[in-house]
């Protein structure tokens, strides 16, 4: 098995990122195995005080310490 970090975060219309440092989503460690992948689901919770926004969220996978191995980001809308 091959040990990565799972984070996530949130990239903002004006190209900075929530939270501003720190991930969204802290560092998990993941067991794969190399060549194949995997599904995981990530529940997070919108505050109503939170602004109407359009949004890129952002799952990473990589190596301590910033060694990055795998984007996949989607846009979002909060209305």
């Amino acid at each position: 098995n091959n040990q990565v970090l799972l984070v996530s975060r949130v990239k903002l219309p004006n190209g900075k990122f929530f939270p501003n440092s720190g991930w969204l989503f802290p560092p998990q460690t993941v067991n794969m195995t190399p060549g194949n992948w995997m599904e995981i689901d990530l529940d997070h919770v919108i505050p109503p005080s939170a602004p109407q926004i359009t949004a890129t969220y952002q799952a990473i996978i990589g190596r301590s310490p910033n060694t990055v191995v795998d984007i996949n980001e989607f846009q979002f809308t909060i209305q």
